[in-house]
């Protein structure tokens, strides 16, 4: 049976199926795209605060450090979620 051959009624239901998977799909690309962005960011701000440390003795440096190394891995483990 060709799509032609199909009823409209059938037609009509694969198309919004199809539909629905593409704004699906689009939404994922979305959401990883954002935690790819936070990810940098993240990576960025670890860096800065990696030079400013090597010039401070300041527990507090240390403490925002690790605080964005795990905030970092959030995003990518909610995107594979």
């Amino acid at each position: 049976m060709t799509p032609s051959d199909k009823p409209p009624d059938e037609l009509d239901a694969l198309k919004a199926a199809l539909r629905i998977e593409r704004e699906a799909r689009q939404q994922a690309e979305a959401r990883a795209s954002s935690a790819e962005a936070m990810v940098a960011y993240y990576k960025l701000q670890i860096a800065k605060l990696r030079r400013e440390q090597y010039g401070q003795s300041s527990e507090r440096g240390r403490q925002l450090l690790d605080q964005l190394e795990l905030q970092r891995n959030r995003p990518l483990r909610a995107a594979l979620c």
